[in-house]
């Protein structure tokens, strides 16, 4: 867990603990929430989802506070004589998801965050990672340059291209999805991801839970 706005711990007391304290909990924490997989889904060549929830440590679930994602991705696609098609890079950019939203859609099976890959790889070969950190801030409000279709890749999230301040201060969670396949001679289609996904174990990426000092 770290105090998102200084590396200094007394501030929230103005260098003054023994006579200043923040009982409320109002100063903002950061923290690394946890990621639990909820499906993985691959079809032909070349289309797959990969849909996770983000887990908010119960004394912060009902605070308010944000989740925020940093993304990168990386596509490169060649034809079956080896000429490249594409080669892209998108990112880093910044996505917010709200401690509220993800309370309320806590019982429910749709994810909180679903990486989506879709391209028409008939006689192709290629690769897509996407990488993503994930972040908390708990009493925390969202910068405002934070805004709805700011970043067009991640919908009706409020995003942004530049690093939320205090971005650096506190560890995250990884959240990856790499696909790679060949449509060639052959239909293979393969699929790695963090947190690792398998339909008889689905294991959760631990974040700060629960949250301790710095």
């Amino acid at each position: 867990m770290a105090y998102l706005d200084e590396l200094n711990l007394q501030c929230y007391a103005r260098n003054n603990p023994a006579t200043l304290t923040d009982p409320g909990g109002t100063k903002p924490v950061g923290f690394a929430p946890g990621i639990k997989p909820m499906f993985l889904n691959v079809a032909g060549c070349v289309h797959v989802e990969f849909g996770v929830k983000f887990l908010i440590p119960n004394e912060f679930a009902q605070q308010d506070g944000w989740v925020v994602q940093q993304i990168k991705a990386r596509t490169k696609v060649w034809d079956c004589n080896g000429n490249t098609l594409v080669d892209e890079q998108s990112g880093p950019f910044w996505e917010a998801i709200s401690f509220m939203w993800i309370w309320l859609a806590a019982k429910v099976p749709d994810p909180d965050d679903t990486f989506l890959f879709s391209f028409a790889g008939a006689c192709t070969r290629g690769y897509h990672i996407v990488t993503g950190e994930v972040k908390a801030g708990a009493s925390w409000d969202l910068p405002g340059d934070f805004k709805e279709g700011a970043v067009p890749e991640t919908g009706t999230f409020p995003s942004t291209n530049k690093p939320p301040v205090g971005w650096n201060k506190i560890g995250g969670t990884p959240h990856t999805m790499k696909v790679t396949w060949d449509c060639c001679n052959k239909q293979e289609v393969s699929v790695e991801t963090q947190p690792f996904f398998s339909p008889l174990l689905t294991p959760v990426v631990p974040g700060t839970d629960p949250p301790f000092p710095l």
